[in-house]
């Protein structure tokens, strides 16, 4: 009968310290993950910052100088990479060259 309850008894010892390894693994893993996330998410943040692009349509009746001085006030913000206007004319032989047609 002794020998029986300590065979109950080991059996059970086993399956707790499978099951607090299991855990512990399962946690350091997950810190894990959430380390990697944690480090790239700033790589990913900049990445996404530099390479937002936004178009403005401007009236047809706009002065080339207003539109000149927009650029400038648009390119001295410190969230700016970079500007760049394109004229209607060029913009209308882009959309030829990516169409490819008349």
């Amino acid at each position: 009968m002794q020998k029986e309850e300590n065979k109950i008894e080991r059996k059970r010892i086993r399956g707790a310290h499978v099951t607090t390894v299991l855990s512990i693994a399962t946690v350091l893993f997950l810190l894990c993950i959430q380390g990697l996330m944690l480090g790239y998410a700033g790589k990913v943040s900049d990445y996404v910052k530099e390479n937002i692009g936004f178009t403005l349509m401007i009236k047809e009746y706009t002065r080339e100088s207003d539109i000149m001085d927009m650029k400038e006030i648009i390119d001295r913000s410190p969230y700016v990479k970079s500007s760049r206007y394109i004229s209607k004319e060029e913009a209308a032989k882009e959309l030829q060259e990516d169409l490819g047609q008349d």
